[in-house]
């Protein structure tokens, strides 16, 4: 009995099924996790990130009056007073800004009143 196989044809077609067998799998194992993946985010999607505006951005989807610059520590006491926040005009993220009180820098979110309508409503 030998080691080398007596028909080379044979030997050839299982070393393609093989190779191929092999590639296959993981194809078709990368292509399972891509999907599931996508799948997994069309139920649950990341939030976006927070957008960053310029200090001379003007909220215009509510009317005057509706929307307040929060600083960031007290974002959850007016999430609790049913405050939402403003849309970025772009994608919906969040809005933010960068100011100073003088000696350091702040961060602000845009928010809006919870009974406020939109402009031109």
């Amino acid at each position: 009995m030998s080691l080398l196989p007596s028909d080379f044809v044979s030997f050839a077609w299982g070393t393609a099924i093989g190779v191929l067998g092999a590639f296959g799998t993981g194809f078709l194992k990368k292509g399972g996790e891509d999907f599931y993946s996508w799948v997994k985010n069309k139920i649950h999607p990341k939030p976006l990130n927070p957008i960053q505006v310029d200090g001379q951005f003007v909220p215009s989807l509510y009317e005057a009056g509706s929307c307040a610059w929060v600083r960031q520590e007290r974002t959850y006491e007016y999430e609790e007073k049913a405050y939402t926040y403003y849309p970025h005009p772009k994608n919906g993220a969040r809005c933010f800004r960068v100011t100073s009180d003088g000696s350091r820098p702040l961060t602000e979110f845009l928010m809006v009143k919870p009974e406020a309508n939109h402009a031109g409503a």
